[in-house]
């Protein structure tokens, strides 16, 4: 259990040698390791998700959820989290390396309260959704947040 007012440190190796530490000012929920080790994210318990390479933070997001979410990062940076909404929805985003919210959907509310379960495919382009009652496979064609809701 954490004292009030105490930080949680988070420390990026590399081959034994220690890169670099961030110091977060609540609790990690979650940790997620790209496939080819260049990308980290984590959630912490004040909402936010952070995505992370080579040691050096690129973004935060404030998540608004009620529910520690499940992240997953793709060789590529491309971020995916879900998590829980004050509803008791699911509810999944995905971001891209540069903080950009390419997509996102609300996953209607099961009886438990059960949240999506996520991640990405060997394709690097390619990720699923799954919930109770069906899998969802998605593939990213369009990275331009800008343009086509991304997908």
């Amino acid at each position: 259990m954490r004292r009030p007012g105490s930080q949680t440190k988070v420390g990026f190796w590399e081959s034994g040698e220690r890169l670099s530490d961030f110091d977060y000012p609540v609790g990690v929920g979650a940790v997620a390791i790209s496939a080819s080790g260049e990308f980290g994210a984590l959630t912490t318990l004040d909402n936010k998700v952070h995505l992370v390479r080579d040691a050096t933070e690129l973004f935060s997001y404030d998540l608004s959820i009620t529910f520690h979410p499940g992240v997953r990062v793709s060789s590529e940076g491309d971020l995916l989290v879900s998590g829980q909404l004050p509803s008791l929805d699911g509810q999944v985003w995905l971001f891209d390396r540069n903080g950009d919210l390419l997509w996102d959907v609300r996953i209607e509310q099961e009886s438990d309260g059960w949240r999506p379960t996520i991640g990405f495919v060997p394709d690097p382009d390619v990720f699923y959704i799954r919930n109770k009652r069906s899998v969802r496979l998605l593939r990213i064609v369009n990275r331009d947040p800008n343009c086509c809701d991304g997908l």
